[in-house]
């Protein structure tokens, strides 16, 4: 059976949130994507108008975000990375982010488990390389 066989539709309420998981032993790591949250939204040395077409909101953003920091928290760079279990990994998106976990959870092989608080697709595999970077076996 492929990844469209275990892909479920179903309402997820968001208060399971980062906290609420670490609580009960998850490892978890949160991001925010450029523009967002504490992240910085302009380059360094580079304003509005001197850096026209800095990407904001662009799906691109959110999906090189959750594979980047996927990659990161399961490298060596990651402190915590001896006591994760690699078999065991899931992601989670709202908004923009759930379009994120959409392609990144389903062309990952490394992802095991996807949460989408708004609306998970079944995505074409093909389509894969188009949208994020697969990682080699």
């Amino acid at each position: 059976s492929g990844v469209q066989d275990q892909v479920v539709r179903r309402t997820v309420q968001p208060g399971e949130t980062a906290q609420g998981l670490a609580q009960y032993g998850y490892q978890v790591l949160t991001y925010d994507v450029q523009g967002q949250g504490d992240s910085d939204l302009l380059p360094a040395n580079c304003s509005p108008a001197s850096c026209t077409g800095v990407p904001y909101q662009q799906p691109y953003n959110f999906y090189q975000g959750a594979a980047d920091s996927l990659s990161w928290f399961l490298s060596a760079k990651n402190p915590g990375r001896t006591s994760l279990d690699p078999a065991h990994v899931g992601i989670a998106g709202h908004s923009l982010g759930a379009a994120a976990v959409t392609w990144v959870g389903q062309c990952d092989t490394r992802v095991k488990e996807i949460v989408a608080w708004d609306d998970l697709n079944v995505i074409d595999p093909k389509q894969c390389t188009a949208h994020v970077p697969v990682p080699q076996a």
